[in-house]
């Protein structure tokens, strides 16, 4: 079982990662252009969407560790979910790896929506 001060360290630190979401998306409600306020609120879906891959990664390496001590009933005790749901995290770490050059290079979509076309240059 972890320390009672491990798990609050953890939900503390993660409250602090919710909070800094929530200022952003308040200074991105908060703008005034809607065309500024549209592009970069799609930019900002990009980013969440790469970051939600690695956050999984994250996830699957740390059960993938905790297996190599841990039976699946020990860490689905801890974690509070089934031994099943244990065991599917466990297997994605070796059907998920993220890319480094995949999360490095920018999609299409992503790319045009950085770049404003050569319509919006010349107003």
């Amino acid at each position: 079982m972890p320390a009672p001060s491990e798990g609050k360290e953890a939900e503390a630190e993660a409250e602090v990662v919710r909070s800094a979401f929530h200022a952003a998306l308040a200074g991105l409600a908060a703008v005034p252009d809607p065309m500024v306020r549209v592009r970069a609120a799609g930019l900002l879906q990009d980013v969440v969407r790469d970051l939600q891959g690695e956050l999984r990664a994250i996830r699957y390496q740390a059960v993938a560790a905790l297996r190599e001590t841990r039976t699946l009933q020990e860490i689905a005790d801890e974690l509070g979910v089934s031994v099943a749901r244990v065991s599917q995290l466990s297997a994605s770490v070796s059907h998920r790896q993220i890319s480094t050059a995949a999360r490095s290079r920018p999609s299409a979509a992503r790319a045009s929506r950085r770049a404003p076309a050569a319509d919006d240059r010349d107003s």
